[in-house]
């Protein structure tokens, strides 16, 4: 599962705290915070809407740690192409005019070129 497609899930859940989540993933895509910064985050967030315990925050909870054990504790042995794929953000290393704009990529993404 890719962040897209994580976002997507979140967005079909029906809970207060799936709208929050689907916007953290979206709004990491653009701003400087590392995939750990990210982590924390969305984990927050879910701890947050945990309060509940509804069915729905233990949906969201269980995505999560699907993505989080397949894709972000796993981001030490991937390739950059892999990294950018599944965090959704090919679109964005295209788009770089500079060297600094790649390197910020490499950097929230843990990586070094």
């Amino acid at each position: 599962m890719d962040l897209d497609t994580l976002t997507l899930k979140f967005s079909q859940t029906e809970s207060p705290v799936a709208s929050r989540l689907s916007e953290a993933l979206q709004g990491w895509k653009s701003d400087d915070s590392s995939v750990a910064d990210l982590a924390k985050r969305i984990e927050q967030l879910i701890e947050i809407g945990s309060v509940e315990k509804t069915k729905s925050q233990a949906e969201l909870a269980q995505l999560w740690s699907s993505f989080r054990r397949e894709v972000v504790d796993g981001i030490g042995g991937m390739t950059m192409n892999e990294r950018l794929y599944l965090f959704g953000l090919l679109s964005h290393y295209d788009a770089c005019q500079t060297q600094n704009d790649r390197m910020r990529l490499y950097g929230k993404l843990n990586a070094s070129p």
